[in-house]
C-alpha cells in the first residue's frame, strides 16, 4: 500500500476505472454514429464501438508490453536506444489503475 496522504478533494473522488466504465455504458446507451472527417481521410464513428474499448480499458488490470516488438529485426541498437526500448516497457505496464 501506499502512504501518500491525499486532500480532502482528492479523496472524495471515486477511481478512474469507474468514471471510464461509466462512460462506456454512456456511449452504449447513445449508440449514435457521427462522421469524423479528417484531412486524409473520413470515416464513421460509433459511440457503441468505442465504448466497447472503454470498458474493456475500465477492466484492465495488468498490460505487459514489449516495445522490442516492432523495433526492426537488425539487432543492431545503440544503448541509449536500446535503453529506451527497455524503458518504455517497464514503464508502459506501469501506467495500468487498479
Amino acid at each position: 500500500m501506499n502512504n501518500i496522504s491525499v486532500c480532502s478533494k482528492c479523496e472524495s473522488l471515486r477511481p478512474i476505472p469507474n468514471h471510464i466504465y461509466e462512460l462506456a455504458r454512456l456511449g452504449e446507451l447513445l449508440n449514435n454514429r457521427n462522421t469524423f472527417v479528417s484531412e486524409e481521410h473520413s470515416r464513421v464513428i460509433s459511440t457503441y464501438e468505442l465504448s466497447q474499448w472503454l470498458k474493456l480499458a475500465a477492466q484492465l488490470v495488468s498490460v505487459d508490453v514489449d516495445a522490442w516488438r516492432f523495433s526492426g529485426s537488425d539487432g543492431l541498437w545503440c544503448r541509449p536506444a536500446a535503453e529506451m526500448y527497455d524503458s518504455d516497457s517497464k514503464h508502459s505496464q506501469n501506467f495500468v489503475c487498479i
